[in-house]
């Protein structure tokens, strides 16, 4: 098995320490991929068979291998799958996927006899996917470097709390989606709706917390009920500024 260095936990509060840090993050997801690229090929096989990179990652048990994070093991694997296949096979099955997602969906709004989203709901998802694809046209995200410098400002904040700052960089294959963004995105979805109750037909914030620990986090407990909620206030807040 070959070796890399692990990225070091701890990222103390200085802006430049953040970027070499991010630099080191980077590397690593590339010198990752290619080592699994190498000895892990039937990752290729695994993904063409429906399998999502936390999923890999987790069959492999690339992070403890590797002595990475769960985050950067899973870049690490989508790096692979560029590596393995071609574009035009990855798009074909990321159409695949998309096609697959909404038919369960519409499915699951059908058996629970709730039909489709409200307006609003639908509206927020739409939004989200939008931007999602606006980051990757752009190919370097949304934000103007004086943006990038004030999410960057805030990223040395919640790390010098001892916090996960949200996943920018690790996408969710199907949506193609951030995890910001995909926690928008979840709000619309039938499956994150409270079923019952004075919520009813509102977001679940409970469930989209634990939907976003499953894809992003490992399982871990890193998202929040709270911390879902906050994202939902700041996110209406930028909509009714803009």
């Amino acid at each position: 098995m070959s070796s890399i260095s692990a990225l070091p936990q701890s990222i103390n509060g200085n802006i430049d320490t953040y970027d070499q840090k991010e630099a080191i993050a980077i590397k690593l997801v590339q010198e990752t991929g290619v080592i699994l690229a190498r000895e892990f090929s039937k990752i290729a096989d695994d993904y063409r068979g429906g399998m999502l990179g936390p999923e890999i990652v987790k069959k492999y048990d690339i992070a403890s291998k590797f002595g990475l994070t769960f985050e950067i093991s899973t870049s690490a694997v989508y790096y692979t799958i560029k590596i393995l296949l071609t574009e035009k096979e990855r798009k074909k099955i990321l159409a695949m996927r998309r096609i697959e997602a909404g038919k369960k969906g519409g499915k699951a709004a059908v058996d629970k006899g709730a039909g489709i989203h409200s307006l609003p709901h639908e509206q927020k998802a739409k939004n989200a996917i939008e931007g999602g694809k606006a980051a990757v046209d752009k190919g370097a995200g949304v934000h103007s470097l004086s943006s990038e410098q004030l999410a960057r400002n805030g990223i040395r904040g919640i790390l010098a709390q001892g916090k996960t700052p949200w996943l920018a960089k690790v996408i969710e294959p199907n949506t193609q989606l951030n995890e910001k963004e995909y926690c928008i995105y979840l709000s619309s979805q039938q499956e994150c709706l409270h079923s019952k109750g004075p919520n009813i037909g509102k977001p679940n914030a409970a469930k989209i917390a634990a939907k976003l620990n499953e894809i992003f986090h490992g399982g871990k407990g890193i998202r929040t009920r709270i911390a879902v909620n906050r994202l939902f206030q700041d996110h209406r807040s930028k909509s009714k500024n803009c």
